[in-house]
């Protein structure tokens, strides 16, 4: 399985990219795992670096990590909806988070 990290460094009060990804290539050195990580550079662009990585690997299992807001989070669930190899989970990384304060962390 492909493990995908759309960061969005203007999610929250202050630039945590870094953090997120010193965090991320933690977790995928003791996973043993090579994750993509790709930050958002303008609005929208979330959609387009999921469009592009299922493009580039159609029909291979990959999940999709949300780092951000709801924003985002919206953004990289609509790229991924109808591909049935595709899953969304959440970094909740922005100011209100209320997808989290909603459904639990």
């Amino acid at each position: 399985m492909r493990h995908v990290f759309i960061i969005n460094p203007k999610a929250g009060k202050k630039d945590k990219s870094e953090e997120i990804i010193r965090k991320i290539r933690l977790a995928a050195q003791d996973k043993k795992i090579n994750p993509a990580i790709h930050i958002t550079e303008r609005p929208k662009h979330a959609i387009k670096l999921v469009t592009d990585e299922l493009a580039q690997h159609p029909g291979q299992p990959v999940r999709f990590y949300a780092c951000g807001g709801d924003g985002t989070l919206n953004e990289v669930v609509s790229a991924a909806a109808g591909h049935e190899h595709a899953s969304v989970t959440h970094y909740p990384a922005g100011t209100g988070n209320d997808f989290v304060k909603t459904f639990g962390g």
